[in-house]
């Protein structure tokens, strides 16, 4: 079935890359990674970690959060 799915894709996408994107835009949407976890099909959050793409403004944000201020 995946060969199926891929060939409907652009070139250089394939199922396993939808996977990732899904998880990623649940996760930025939703913010909860026990959801993504439950509807990827994984037994462990840690797998799921592995699948969400944090971009680069939510790590500065992240970053500017907690930075130290003199």
């Amino acid at each position: 079935m995946s060969r199926h799915v891929s060939a409907l894709l652009p070139e250089g996408y394939g199922v396993h890359s939808l996977r990732h994107r899904y998880a990623t835009r649940l996760y930025g949407a939703t913010h909860d990674p026990l959801l993504v976890s439950r509807l990827l099909g994984h037994e462990s959050v840690e797998t799921t970690q592995v699948y969400v793409c944090l971009p680069d403004e939510g790590m500065r944000a992240g970053l500017d959060a907690v930075a130290l201020r003199t």
